[in-house]
């Protein structure tokens, strides 16, 4: 790509080598020791599977530890991969998870919004 490179030059070019990592092969608690980073990892793991929704308890497991602005992030990207969650069955996970943030609004409140919508009032209400 760079022609003829001198000898001394050469361990300063560029490489544009990548490294894939199938996340599906990696037990959980060996993603990483570090809570958000692992919970992001977790989010990127489950979001293509289609049983996602049976997951969301594994995926959101970490949610307690996290700051709302990274929780909301997470449900973002859950929202809008290609796996559909109920937003009902995502304010149950929340509220199984972060109890203390998921009771200021009621399942009734839910009908008829997505998982942003959910993500963004329970950082509204946190703050």
């Amino acid at each position: 790509m760079f022609g003829c490179v001198p000898e001394p030059l050469r361990p300063y070019l560029p490489t544009f080598r990548h490294a894939l990592v199938d996340l599906a092969q990696i037990d959980d608690r060996s993603l990483s020791a570090e809570t958000r980073l692992r919970a992001f990892l977790k989010a990127l793991k489950y979001s293509r599977r289609a049983d996602l929704p049976d997951c969301i308890d594994v995926v959101l497991a970490e949610a307690p530890g996290l700051e709302e602005k990274d929780l909301f992030v997470i449900l973002t990207y859950l929202d809008k991969g290609p796996v559909a969650v109920e937003s009902e069955l995502m304010h149950e996970a929340l509220h199984r998870l972060v109890p203390e943030t998921a009771s200021n609004f009621e399942a009734s409140d839910l009908a008829g919004i997505s998982v942003v919508r959910l993500a963004q009032k329970v950082r509204i209400t946190s703050c």
